[in-house]
Order: C-alpha cells, then structure tokens, then sequence
C-alpha cells in the first residue's frame, strides 16, 4: 500500500493541521517550486499525521495526477469544502488567494476554540465549588432541618419531599453529572478540533462554534466570488464554484438556482431567502464587474468584522453567563432546601 493510499483512508487531519498544510502549499505555490517536490520533502520534516498527509499529497502530484484530483482522492483527510476552495483557486489561477481566505476562518476557529477552553476553566471550578456545596449541605444541613419538622410534630409542604428525596441520592447525581460534563467536553473537544468540523452543519442564532462557522463561509463565499469574478470567469459557474467553497449545504442551493437563472438568460429576480441580501441586490440590478467585485470584497470584510465580534461575545461573556447560571442554580437549591423550610418552620411556630 502507497503513502497515499494509507493516509486517504486514515482519519481526517486536525484543524490546526490544516491551517499549516494549507499556509505550507500556498508558500509553496507563490514562490513557484513544485508542489510534488515540495510537499514530498515537507512530509519528511513534519511529525505525524500532518507529515504523512503532505507526502502523501506529494507522491500523487509526482505520480502525475492533478491537485485536484490528489484532493478528491484523499477525501478522508481533506474536508470537501477545502477541495472545493482548491478547485476555485485552480479555476481562476490563483490558488494562494483562495487558500488564504479558507485559512483565515480556519485560523479564526481554532484560535477561539483554544481561547474557550482556557475560559471554561473559572466555569469548571464554579461547578466544582457548587458541587461541594451541595454535597454538604443534602448530606448535613438537610436531614436537621427535616428531623426537626418530625420531633416537632410539623407537617413538612409537598414540595419539601421531593427535595428530601433528590438529596438522599445527591452523590449519585453528582457522580452522574461530572462523568456526563466529562464526556460532552471530550466529545466536544476532540470533534471541533477536527479539520472535517468545517463541513459540519450550522445554525444560526446565539453565537456559537457553528454560528462563527456560518459566518466565515459567508466570508469565504464572497471573498472567492470576487476573486473568481474578477478573473472573468462567467457569473453563473463564479456561484456555484464560490457556494461549493462556502460549504452551506442552502447557500448552494440558492446559488444553483441564480446560476440555472443567468444560465437560461432569465432576470435574476427575487432573491431566495438564505443568499446575503447586498450581493443578491447587486445581481438583480446587473452592476458591473468593477462595481461587483468591489462590494463582494467589502461584504467579505463585513462578515470578518462579525466573526470578530461573535468571536469576543463567545470567549469573554460565555463564561461568565456560565458560572453566572450555575452559581444562581446552586443558591436557588439552597433557598428551597434550607432557607424555605425554615421559613416555613418559624411561621408554622408562631400559629396560635
């Protein structure tokens, strides 16, 4: 089995891991040396699977097949959304240029998925803290104030009941909460760190990993748009190249169909729901390329600016809103567990 055929059906690299293959190839590429010997003699500097990957890449560019092709190959490694920004910046001759706008978000990415677990450490501990908390007072405060409702002869309310029975068994929640924060942190860790984490499906709404995703394909959607558009590539192949790199799954579709649209010669017309509205009103007034390329970029700047922006509220205020939810959670339990009990201790005492 060849280099390239053990890495093409091994796992895929890790963002980081792509965030340097890719500033490596477009390095490479601008000062104008041979990617076959290029990535060949890369692979044998870098360690692991990031070496394996380049030489990998490498020998199939020396056995001549084309980097597109080498690409398509090793899809287990490379994320379809990257194959597709190579495939742009083949079709319009520059791929440094495609391969930095895809490495800029990638970049963005990983820096705040770094940056996030450094600021979910005050969090953990937060929790740790609570979960002590708690611990001792199901375990020591609680059955006094319940065992002096019954030398008292007090019927204790309803609702105290169920607390009582919820801190008899408080250890196993804990257990189970601790081992289940455990495991969505991996999981979560291990997932977003991977490279193929950039095709993965996203939603928008409150800023989160997969919302900054969204926005840094709208981003690279116009960025390879302009780019595209100004290598006068035709308008209708410039969408569905650019969508294919952009990597939502609805972005492509509206793309598709502008592109059948101007393909068939039909006015572009209404503008599906999902396509950034500025570009959308710039096909449907049919503005020059000068004019077109020039907004596409300052759209693209736009998102980059947004991306900052979710990026600061998802790394500063996330945790705070965290330790903030689990500290309230904590005190809230102990008003209903100690504080109200014996609120209502006092008052059933001072009935005549």
């Amino acid at each position: 089995m060849s280099p390239g055929d053990a890495v093409s059906s091994g796992q895929s690299i890790t963002l980081d891991q792509l965030v340097a293959l890719n500033d490596e190839i477009a390095a490479l590429t601008r000062a104008g040396i041979p990617l076959d010997q290029g990535l060949r003699a890369l692979g044998q500097d870098l360690p692991g699977q990031l070496g394996r990957a380049a030489s990998a890449l490498g020998q199939r560019l020396h056995r001549g097949e084309t980097l597109e092709r080498a690409f398509e190959q090793m899809d287990h490694t490379f994320p379809p959304i990257y194959q597709a920004v190579v495939m742009v910046g083949l079709r319009s001759g520059r791929l440094p240029a495609a391969l930095e706008g895809i490495a800029t978000t990638s970049r963005r990415i990983a820096q705040l998925r770094r940056s996030m677990v450094i600021s979910m450490v005050y969090p953990l501990i937060v929790l740790f803290v609570a979960s002590v908390v708690l611990w001792f007072t199901c375990t020591q405060t609680q059955p006094v104030v319940f065992e002096t409702y019954e030398v008292m002869d007090i019927v204790a309310p309803p609702w105290y009941e169920l607390l009582y029975w919820v801190s008899g068994r408080i250890s196993t929640i804990l257990n189970v909460t601790w081992i289940l924060v455990a495991v969505l942190f991996v999981l979560w860790f291990v997932r977003s760190g991977q490279a193929s984490s950039l095709n993965r499906s996203v939603r928008r709404g409150l800023p989160t990993l997969s919302h900054l995703r969204w926005t840094g394909r709208m981003a690279t959607f116009s960025e390879l748009l302009a780019l595209l558009v100004e290598q006068d590539v035709p308008l209708d192949e410039a969408l569905k190249l650019a969508a294919a790199a952009g990597g939502d799954a609805h972005l492509k579709r509206t793309a598709q169909t502008l592109a059948e649209r101007i393909q068939t010669g039909q006015t572009v017309g209404r503008i599906p729901q999902g396509f950034p509205p500025l570009l959308g009103w710039l096909l449907a007034s049919g503005h020059g390329q000068t004019t077109l390329v020039k907004t596409l970029r300052q759209t693209a700047d736009g998102y980059r600016r947004r991306f900052d922006h979710q990026a600061t509220w998802l790394g500063v205020y996330l945790p705070i809103f965290l330790s903030a939810g689990i500290g309230g959670m904590v005190a809230l339990y102990y008003v209903l567990l100690v504080m109200g009990p014996l609120y209502n201790l006092l008052y059933q005492l001072s009935l005549p």
